[in-house]
């Protein structure tokens, strides 16, 4: 899969290596510019210099490797590889859209002064070429290489799919026949209101639409609710992205079965997902599910020589939710020591030990007047998963507090938990790093695994002021980071190395939403164990194995992209067997989801929770393979279909016979089944 989705073929590289030696032995002119071919920023496009930097980027040559001999030293390598990533859909020559060495090979060709009869000499092309002789190459440069098309359908399903958890035919339509644009959109989406039920209404209140939901997976069925049928999807899809960021697990931890601890926490990511970051940190920070996890709660003030305060969240607070471990560039790149040239870390042990002395004398929260009140009883007050900690002065330490950027709490001036906290966490949020650390964890979860230097700029510099001045402002980082150009850009999206993987949870919510995946009355969804990796998702909610997500966002899988410098964090838990385990897992819902399946399962008993797809759009077109086609193009691939998948897909269903037993079913099943298993659904773009 990988191999498809971010690598470039090395093909043909020994023959561009003999056609460039008899080029330098031949002189022949400089081509003048049709395409995009002068990437070297001269006067006009030369073999010598674009057909060298060409090929080697195709090969997959980064940096010096890249402008060697061609560049004079100190030449921009940076501005180049830019250019050629950034038109990588225009210099796709032979149509399967992907730059690659057969592009280069032609494209030097061309440079070189070749017939067009020759271009294609020795080369093979893919399947999904659709350009495939010389004549046709000829025409594309003639029409000055444009940009493949997209239709506002198919604009609009691409920005639904990277801001929600799945675009519909109806939020499609409402987009294109509004020409509402997406920045209207995000208006529209940041003034909605919090959902209703909350999680803490359904699980600890409700219990579930049965008022019988009251275990852990209710918790599970309260997130697939409000992921799937929310109409606040952007507030949705933010808060997944949150709770990947600021990690509470179901597993290895100490709140393994509270479904009150992750409902309560669930809420407080929504109602600070669009407000303040500071906010959002101190109320992470505070949360009950969050102290117990990490295990700062009740954490006693220091005996000299003796106990110490629990350093875990103290750590985790700066290497995980705000600064991480390196200073960083406003660019998101390491800020290199002037004279060893080594990155710098931001914070140490003594920082660390500062912090955990900020975080003495917290634990649960109480209510004046309540049952049990008593605002010193810092040993067992009562268990209120639904309240902030509340400090408790007597234990919090008085010792001397050093903290990041020389800041330092002297010994005995800050008695008041609260204004340690403030002070520390102050000191955090106004640290250079967060808007860069954030702002690309954020970019990476919502659209692209490798976001240009520039990209994590300008999202860096929403965070650090909104239009008013204001740092931290949520709504500001969000609009920065899908609004972007970069993520805006179909000509970016079509480049080999754009994109991102989906993971698991995106994948089947995208499947739930556009097909209206739903119980019989009372909805319910009943969906507790995904984490599978043989015959499941290999991903569920809310059951990180650790603090550190399912992945780190700096992961890349060994080969072609570990080999590019580049990152692919969800290959983490990609893998032979998870990639054979979600193929059979999609396969199955594809085929079982459906009304007519569930008609079929009710001769066996109740199955008042099971859960079914409305495909009867897609059953009335499963006579017409090319129209059943296009809608599924339009709702899982954006319109990014590539011919291959397309024949693919249409061989199989003229293979079912309609007159089959269910077969118009499993027509529309198979076909949404090869779509959802291809390269080009689990790769977002």
């Amino acid at each position: 899969m990988s191999s498809q989705i971010y690598s470039v073929r090395t093909e043909h590289l020994i023959g561009l290596a003999l056609l460039m030696g008899a080029a330098l032995m031949l002189s022949i002119a400089a081509a003048q510019l049709a395409c995009p071919f002068n990437v070297s920023g001269g006067s006009g496009a030369r073999f010598t210099v674009d057909g060298v930097l060409l090929s080697r980027y195709a090969s997959t040559m980064r940096g010096a490797a890249l402008s060697n001999g061609v560049l004079p030293i100190g030449g921009d390598v940076s501005a180049i590889e830019t250019t050629i990533r950034d038109n990588a859909s225009r210099l796709d020559l032979d149509g399967d859209r992907l730059f690659t060495a057969n592009d280069a090979l032609i494209a030097a060709r061309y440079l070189a002064g070749y017939d067009s009869s020759r271009w294609l000499l020795g080369i093979t092309l893919s399947a999904q070429a659709t350009r495939r002789t010389g004549d046709d190459i000829r025409a594309y440069i003639a029409q000055g290489c444009p940009l493949p098309s997209a239709s506002a359908q198919d604009d609009a399903a691409r920005f639904l799919t990277q801001a929600t958890f799945g675009p519909t035919i109806a939020t499609i339509d409402t987009m294109v026949n509004t020409a509402q644009t997406p920045a209207q959109w995000m208006d529209a989406q940041l003034a909605l209101p919090l959902h209703d039920p909350s999680h803490w209404k359904y699980v600890v209140i409700d219990k579930g639409p049965r008022g019988n939901s009251r275990f852990i997976n209710s918790v599970m069925e309260s997130f697939w609710l409000q992921a799937v049928r929310g109409s606040d999807q952007l507030r949705q899809r933010t808060v997944f992205a949150l709770s990947q960021l600021f990690v509470v697990s179901t597993v290895n931890g100490a709140v393994d079965i509270q479904q009150d601890a992750h409902a309560s926490y669930l809420d407080m990511l929504s109602r600070n997902a669009f407000g303040n970051f500071r906010t959002l940190l101190e109320e992470v920070t505070l949360h009950p599910t969050m102290a117990v996890y990490l295990s700062w709660r009740q954490n006693e003030k220091e005996v000299p020589g003796g106990r110490q305060p629990d350093e875990n969240y103290a750590r985790e607070v700066m290497q995980l939710f705000s600064i991480g471990l390196w200073q960083l560039n406003i660019d998101g790149t390491r800020r290199l020591d002037p004279v060893t040239g080594q990155a710098i870390p931001t914070y140490g042990q003594n920082d660390i030990k500062g912090m955990a002395r900020v975080l003495t004398g917290w634990n649960w929260g109480q209510v004046v007047g309540e049952s049990g009140y008593d605002p010193d009883n810092f040993g067992s007050p009562p268990v209120r998963w639904d309240l902030l900690l509340q400090p408790y002065s007597a234990h919090h330490s008085t010792s001397e507090k050093r903290l990041l950027n020389g800041v330092v709490i002297a010994p005995q001036s800050v008695s008041n938990p609260r204004e340690s906290m403030k002070v520390a966490l102050d000191t955090l949020f106004n640290h250079p790093n967060v808007g860069p650390f954030i702002g690309s964890q954020l970019i990476k979860r919502f659209v692209m695994s490798n976001p240009s230097p520039e990209y994590v700029t300008r999202v860096a510099k929403a965070f650090n002021a909104n239009d008013s001045d204001v740092r931290g402002d949520m709504k500001a980082v969000l609009r920065a980071v899908l609004l972007d150009p970069d993520a805006r850009s179909n000509s970016i999206a079509a480049g080999a190395t754009a994109g991102k993987l989906r993971e698991p949870i995106v994948r089947y919510a995208n499947f739930m939403r556009a097909f209206d995946v739903k119980s019989q009355a009372p909805i319910i969804y009943t969906l507790w164990n995904l984490e599978d990796p043989a015959s499941s998702l290999g991903q569920n909610p809310l059951r990180s194995p650790s603090v550190f997500n399912w992945y780190r966002p700096d992961y890349a899988p060994p080969g072609a992209i570990l080999a590019q410098a580049l990152v692919a964090p969800e290959f983490q838990i990609t893998h032979e067997t998870t990639v054979t385990g979600y193929s059979n897992f999609i396969t199955d819902v594809a085929e079982r989801q459906t009304e007519s399946f569930r008609t079929i399962m009710a001769e066996y008993g109740l199955i008042d929770e099971y859960l079914a797809a409305d495909v009867s759009a897609e059953l009335a077109l499963a006579g017409d393979p090319d129209a059943l086609i296009d809608r599924l193009n339009l709702l899982l691939l954006h319109g990014r279909i590539t011919p291959l998948l397309r024949a693919t897909v249409k061989l199989a269903i003229n293979n079912i016979e309609m007159t089959s037993y269910r077969g118009r079913d499993k027509r529309v099943a198979t076909a949404t089944a090869l779509i959802m298993a291809s390269p080009q659904f689990v790769v977002q773009k």
